[in-house]
């Protein structure tokens, strides 16, 4: 049987990426609670669905606390037990100052990135967008600043020419639970040194909205490749087609290819128009085009480029927006 230490963990985190992290430390050590967001209503019925951490935490058999808020006044109405560390993966929420000092050992922060390039809320997303070659997964001691905290230790990941950002999510998720079972044992022995960041190869990356998802034409087929990998599943990326007289269609844009040139094909020609070669779909980018083979009509299901120019083939020579 592994060895579990007797090492006690509160847990914070909410989405898919913190589960895989909260079972590796269950595994080595005694998690007493996870702190995870309130359900929230999800589909079109507004069904109050638990976030993916409760729903772990209780098939492991772990206290769930849902806090609307983190306030100090009402901490102990909470009933959360006091334990050697505050571990936290995408809580979702700023954690407040104070309770970092509640953890007898420390509170630790475990980031998807490189720290300290891509602190903030979508080190990932960005990752792919930037167009990064190599990611990885940060252990930090937190501080009051976000992302801030000095360095425990860091393990790199390369990042694939074709991943979606589920993909790489899943990765680093393993990579970071691996990382942290092997960084806290040292850390309670004091066989580690924390290392400051360098504030000067900061850089920072924000949350996204539904709108960050609209493709802009006038860039470059690889920026827009990207970003359709990078969006997946949220914000997802769509653009808007004006049929005839009718309203704007949204397409969303599922999975596309670069193509540098077109036979006969201008690299002058304008930004989203569409070129239909038999079964292929192509958009002018900026450069280079775009070739589009999964997408999904407003109200329709996905469907292949080929399926969809066969009941919309009138969208060839069309400006997209």
């Amino acid at each position: 049987m592994a060895r579990k230490y007797s090492t006690t963990i509160v847990f914070w985190g909410t989405p898919d990426f913190a589960v895989s992290i909260l079972e590796k430390l269950q595994e080595k050590f005694s998690v007493l609670g996870v702190i995870t967001n309130p359900d929230e209503p999800r589909d079109r019925n507004a069904v109050l669905t638990s976030p993916p951490t409760c729903r772990a935490a209780n098939r492991l058999g772990i206290p769930v606390y849902q806090p609307e808020k983190i306030i100090e006044e009402n901490w102990s109405d909470l009933n959360i037990p006091a334990a050697d560390f505050f571990v936290v993966a995408a809580y979702g929420k700023i954690i407040p100052k104070w309770t970092l000092n509640l953890p007898t050992k420390g509170a630790i922060n475990v980031h998807p990135s490189l720290l300290p390039k891509w602190r903030g809320a979508s080190p990932i997303q960005h990752a792919i967008l930037n167009g990064d070659v190599e990611t990885g997964a940060t252990i930090i001691l937190m501080d009051e600043k976000m992302d801030h905290g000095p360095i425990l230790a860091q393990r790199s990941v390369k990042i694939p020419d074709t991943i979606a950002y589920p993909e790489l999510s899943r990765i680093l998720s393993e990579v970071s639970g691996e990382l942290l079972v092997e960084t806290i044992p040292k850390l309670v022995s004091g066989t580690i040194l924390p290392k400051p960041q360098d504030d000067s190869h900061a850089t920072f990356c924000r949350a996204f909205k539904r709108e960050d998802g609209k493709i802009d034409w006038s860039r470059s087929a690889s920026e827009i490749e990207r970003a359709i990998r990078a969006f997946t599943p949220w914000p997802g990326t769509f653009t808007l087609w004006k049929r005839g007289d009718s309203r704007d269609i949204r397409l969303k844009i599922l999975q596309g290819h670069i193509t540098e040139e077109l036979p006969g094909i201008s690299s002058n020609a304008l930004p989203g128009r569409v070129i239909v070669d038999t079964e292929h779909l192509y958009v002018v980018a900026s450069p280079g085009f775009l070739e589009i083979t999964l997408l999904q009509p407003e109200g329709k299901t996905p469907m292949q480029a080929s399926a969809f120019l066969k009941g919309y083939d009138d969208i060839n020579n069309a400006l997209l927006h």
